[in-house]
């Protein structure tokens, strides 16, 4: 059986659905230790509607006590493993983040995007793999009626150019529907060149990769319709690490 360790539920295209008629996002806060020499990775950002139910949680592990902060402001009376925002509003946008925790332990927080209704957000987020057949599971719902093309990527390698620790050597990604029956789609007969990937990205406002992930094993883009689905990650190599798992909208 695949260990399941993260799971965050984001809404891709946000539109009205009923699919998506709970309106809960629950996001887990990633650790990190701060050896004042490498800086931590950057926060997790994830895009939601206004009217969104969020709740930020703590991983089991935090050490407390706890001190929730916002934009590094400390909320008032936010001193508990999680922090429930509620039906969130513009202003409820910024950079989550938590303290109190003995050094070094830190978080490295998320960036909250409230967008307007019919908006697509992008969202990224910070796994970490164990040694051995780890895998680790994100997942999306693309909501609406139109089919979406998405680009998902895990980042691995490429992470070691912005002081990333340990960062995965080989990493998987695949996809499943909401049955948990693998996702794909049909591909072009001919292997798109090095260049349409780097255009891709940037037209999609992904950084470049430099670390030699692959194409259709690292990362792939193609149609989603309007649905539940998850994102596996492992690592080839067995040796496990820090990934970075994103999505765009390409456009």
């Amino acid at each position: 059986m695949k260990k399941l360790t993260v799971l965050v539920w984001v809404a891709l295209v946000i539109l009205a659905s009923p699919s998506w008629a709970a309106n809960l996002t629950q996001l887990v806060m990633n650790l990190d230790i701060a050896n004042g020499i490498v800086p931590p990775a950057g926060p997790s950002r994830v895009r939601v509607p206004p009217g969104e139910s969020v709740t930020l949680v703590l991983p089991a592990e935090w050490p407390g006590p706890t001190q929730w902060r916002k934009d590094g402001e400390a909320i008032p009376g936010a001193t508990g493993s999680k922090l429930v925002l509620g039906p969130v509003t513009s202003a409820s946008s910024g950079l989550y983040t938590v303290t109190g925790a003995a050094f070094p332990t830190i978080t490295t927080g998320i960036q909250l995007d409230v967008v307007v209704a019919g908006s697509t957000g992008n969202f990224s987020s910070r796994v970490r793999l164990q040694a051995g057949a780890d895998t680790q599971i994100l997942g999306f719902v693309v909501t609406g009626k139109t089919t979406k093309t998405l680009l998902i990527r895990t980042v691995g390698p490429s992470l070691a150019a912005f002081g990333v620790p340990d960062p995965v050597a080989r990493p998987r990604v695949a996809f499943y529907d909401s049955k948990g029956k693998p996702y794909s789609w049909v591909r072009p007969a001919v292997v798109l060149p090095p260049e349409y990937w780097t255009n891709l990205f940037a037209s999609a406002g992904a950084f470049p990769l430099s670390g030699g992930e692959e194409a259709y094993l690292a990362y792939d883009v193609g149609p989603f319709p309007p649905g539940a689905y998850t994102i596996h990650v492992t690592d080839a190599s067995g040796k496990g690490g820090t990934a970075l798992i994103e999505a765009y909208e390409v456009p």
